[in-house]
């Protein structure tokens, strides 16, 4: 993974939120520092051990099972499930075509997290 700098969009378990500080937490013997990154949207501190991905671009973090909510070029709110890589690949090309634009996403994880089951 490479550097991770402020302003970028991570993905880990909690889900996907955005990194507004970073701080060197303690020094290796071989002089490699250790990162600390303070996330928006939570206001938690995290380990770069529980980054799964990183990037400016908030689509670029998106995997099979997430929720993306988007615009339409006409303005419309909508919805897309992410159930397979080939669903992915559409909603890119929608998106470089400027018909839809990202407006969040909610992972598979934050849904499996936060949903109810019922008679359970």
């Amino acid at each position: 993974m490479g550097e991770i700098k402020v302003g970028e969009y991570v993905r880990c378990k909690r889900g996907i939120d955005k990194v507004i500080e970073i701080k060197t937490v303690s020094v290796k013997m071989d002089g490699k520092h250790i990162y600390s990154y303070k996330l928006e949207k939570s206001r938690l501190w995290i380990e770069e051990t529980q980054i799964e991905n990183h990037s400016f671009n908030l689509i670029d973090l998106r995997n099979v099972g997430d929720l993306i909510e988007v615009q339409e070029h006409n303005g419309k709110h909508k919805w897309i499930m992410l159930i397979r890589e080939e669903d992915i690949e559409e909603t890119e090309r929608y998106i470089e075509d400027d018909f839809l634009k990202v407006i969040s996403i909610l992972t598979k994880d934050q849904f499996d997290r936060e949903k109810y089951i019922m008679g359970g």
